[in-house]
């Protein structure tokens, strides 16, 4: 796995600049907080623009997701079709 996650993390540096990772708070069994990571497939002001796009939303409750969302870049696409955005969550399992 490791030629795939230095090939990704070389191409979003590369392609899209910024940070490589997404880091967030998530909260996981019985309320315990950890934190989640994922390769970046947004363009890096992502939630900044989410207010813009509301009225596109799909679907209902705290959930927010568009079909053809302006925010994935064109790597970010590749990566989540083949589910490589989530390799780094194999580093929360580990630890």
């Amino acid at each position: 796995m490791s030629p795939v996650l230095l090939a990704s993390a070389i191409g979003i540096k590369i392609f899209m600049g910024g940070p490589v990772l997404y880091k967030e708070k998530r909260v996981g069994y019985k309320g315990n907080e950890f934190d989640f990571y994922k390769f970046r497939t947004m363009v890096e002001n992502a939630n900044d623009l989410k207010c813009g796009l509301l009225k596109k939303n799909e679907m209902g409750g705290p959930f927010f997701k568009i079909k053809n969302d302006p925010r994935i870049t064109k790597l970010g696409r590749f990566l989540r079709k083949f589910s490589f955005d989530e390799l780094p969550q194999l580093f929360s399992v580990l630890k």
